[in-house]
């Protein structure tokens, strides 16, 4: 008996469309020039083609949709980077300067974006505190490295890693990483001069004071406080910048007990005299005008208003991606899920 011709997969395929529209297996057969048995055999062979094809397509469809979040996700923590540290009192950033280069701060854990400190060498290593707060977002989004001439590079933690990588294939046209590089750029400059500013303010006040800013109160010991550096700071950098501030002779009081403290906003203590703080106040808020008007209250200023326009940027570019829900084009990894 001569062979009989293999059945194609389009063929089955045809069984099984009319078997599953009412055809019975013997008119399907008979119109094949098969047999029955034979007919029967190849419809269940394409169900089953049919069903793993399902599976694999549900399959493929979740992991595309699982590679989607992943590439949103990442998008979501980058937009959770890009912002302003929090610079109104009392967050105000003290900075980072020349003297970061501290021992106890270069460590793995150097990291952590933003330490509140910079006040300089002056104070020495071991006045600087141990645990340190982070001045702008949480989960060490952006990182700052730094030695002892300052900070020397800002970046974001994921950049190395191959999802930050697979965002960029995907968004290879895309404004995004240029207006990143101004965000990163910007933030350090804005950093460095804040921390010129705030060197210029300490020398200033303990030259008016005939005091130092030290960390640590002993509650008796004539001393000013890093907390009035920082406030005047904030102040100066807004009057340097062109943007509203109040007047600091309205925010600060003397301690009513007589003890010669000086009391900032929410009840914050600036400074512990020796005697009547009235007339080194008067001096002091004299002086602001003159500080506000420096080169480095103008570079802290400038710098500030810089990063503003940078940030928002940065953040409309990524907002509206996120809106969408989807991120276009594809990366190697699509590729490899049949999805590019």
């Amino acid at each position: 008996m001569p062979k009989a011709k293999k059945v194609s997969i389009s063929e089955r395929k045809l069984w099984l469309e009319q078997y599953e529209n009412g055809g019975r297996l013997d008119e399907i057969a008979l119109k094949a020039g098969r047999g029955p048995r034979a007919v029967k055999d190849h419809i269940s062979i394409a169900q089953a083609e049919r069903d793993l094809t399902v599976v694999r397509h549900g399959q493929l469809r979740g992991a595309l949709e699982a590679h989607q979040r992943d590439l949103i996700g990442l998008l979501s923590r980058i937009l959770q980077g890009v912002e302003l540290p929090q610079l109104d009192y009392p967050n105000f950033l003290v900075g980072f300067g020349p003297d970061f280069g501290l021992e106890g701060l270069l460590q793995p854990d150097a990291l952590a974006p933003f330490r509140r400190i910079g006040l300089g060498s002056a104070l020495g290593p071991s006045a600087i505190p141990p645990i340190l707060d982070d001045g702008h977002t949480p989960g060490r989004t952006v990182y700052v490295l730094r030695d002892q001439g300052g900070p020397k590079e800002v970046g974001f933690t994921e950049e190395e890693t191959r999802l930050w990588k697979a965002v960029r294939e995907h968004l290879r046209r895309s404004s995004l990483w240029k207006d990143l590089d101004q965000f990163k750029l910007g933030l350090r400059e804005m950093l460095q001069s804040r921390a010129n500013l705030n060197r210029m303010i300490m020398g200033s006040i303990e030259d008016v004071f005939g005091l130092k800013v030290v960390w640590e109160d002993d509650n008796k010991t004539p001393n000013l406080r890093p907390a009035l550096v920082s406030w005047l700071g904030w102040i100066i950098t807004k009057n340097a910048g062109g943007a509203p501030a109040p007047d600091p002779a309205g925010q600060v009081k003397e301690d009513e007990g007589g003890r010669g403290r000086i009391i900032g906003p929410s009840g914050t203590l600036f400074a512990r005299l020796a005697g009547d703080p009235s007339s080194k106040l008067d001096e002091l808020w004299k002086n602001i005008p003159l500080l506000s008007s420096g080169a480095e209250a103008q570079a802290a200023g400038r710098t500030e208003n810089e990063l503003i326009k940078r940030t928002t940027k940065v953040r409309e570019v990524i907002e509206e991606l996120m809106l969408i829900h989807f991120i276009p084009g594809k990366c190697s990894i699509c590729g490899r899920l049949g999805g590019g």
